[in-house]
């Protein structure tokens, strides 16, 4: 749970005060002791408070009353997973955020389908399912999720190799999306493009996983398609088959993309794709780079040419 911001303390009294106050209630005790009369201390206490604050005012702001006052708020969720009845849970529960989780021990999804309905108020999407649930749990994710935070999608099955979703990607918008992960499940890029475009402002990973062929993006799209993610530190692609480099090579761009946040890249594919992709790229914050090749078609020594001059334009 998270709470707001804490609530400053009350104005502390200042060192001028100290000795005032030291000094009344000596004055307090020996007018007690000489009078043994109560109610005549309490008169002169409220007689000097009274001059005290002719003179200084109150100790506090009306401000500071007023915040400390304000009651703190939880940061609460609804958490629905597949053996979740949603549509009774929602009706009795406000209209709160919801995070959708499926693991892959779970077979039924029409739980999982039905929180997806309320698009609107999901915040965080974690899917783990197999590929005979595919096109059931991907096809109520074709509406717009403004208030989606994280999403991570996984499609296992070992025997099939993973497929390409023919809907769109989020509807094409998540403004709020910080984390992106998706293994196993391919969108058309253009829609992934779009989603990315509308996160600009918040995506900080974004980590595409066991990409297939029919899934493939050159590396010129991906390049053009970061320039927009100043926030994004950490950057991973990962293909699902060696064949999915790209069919010539190209001349890089006059203009380099710059992405000045990324600081994580880990990369596993191609070596021809490699060297197209860092060729159009400046990475001034990278910190740590992870490279695995299915082969090294081209020669060793020109492989390490083209990834040095690459590192030589980070810091």
């Amino acid at each position: 749970m998270r709470r707001t911001e804490p609530v400053p303390n009350a104005t502390a009294p200042s060192r001028k005060t100290l000795p005032v106050a030291l000094a009344l209630g000596l004055l307090l005790g020996w007018f007690y002791a000489r009078t043994r009369s109560l109610a005549l201390c309490v008169g002169a206490h409220a007689f000097v408070n009274a001059l005290s604050f002719l003179k200084f005012g109150l100790p506090f702001t009306v401000k500071d009353d007023l915040r400390a006052m304000r009651p703190r708020r939880l940061d609460l969720h609804l958490l629905c997973r597949a053996s979740t009845p949603v549509r009774e849970t929602l009706d009795v529960w406000p209209l709160l955020p919801i995070i959708v989780r499926k693991s892959g021990r779970q077979r039924r999804g029409d739980n999982i389908v039905a929180a997806l309905e309320c698009n609107d108020r999901i915040s965080q999407l974690g899917l783990n399912f197999p590929r005979s649930q595919f096109e059931e749990v991907l096809a109520a994710m074709q509406e717009p999720f403004p208030a989606l935070e994280c999403i991570r999608i996984t499609v296992k099955n070992a025997a099939r190799p993973p497929g390409l979703s023919s809907g769109p990607f989020l509807g094409g918008s998540a403004p709020r999306l910080k984390e992106i992960k998706l293994d196993g499940v391919a969108f058309p890029f253009p829609t992934i493009r779009q989603v990315l475009s509308s996160a600009a402002d918040n995506l900080v990973e974004l980590c595409l996983s066991n990409i297939p062929n029919v899934g493939y993006f050159s590396p010129d799209a991906l390049a053009s398609s970061l320039s927009t993610l100043l926030q994004l530190k950490q950057l991973n692609i990962d293909f699902h088959s060696p064949s999915s480099r790209p069919p010539s090579k190209t001349c890089p761009p006059p203009q380099r993309v710059i992405l000045p946040s990324l600081s994580i890249l880990n990369f596993h594919g191609a070596s021809e794709y490699l060297e197209e992709f860092v060729a159009r790229i400046n990475l001034p914050a990278l910190y740590r780079i992870t490279i695995r090749l299915f082969t090294v078609m081209m020669s060793l020594s020109k492989f390490c040419s083209s990834t040095s001059s690459f590192l030589t334009r980070t810091d």
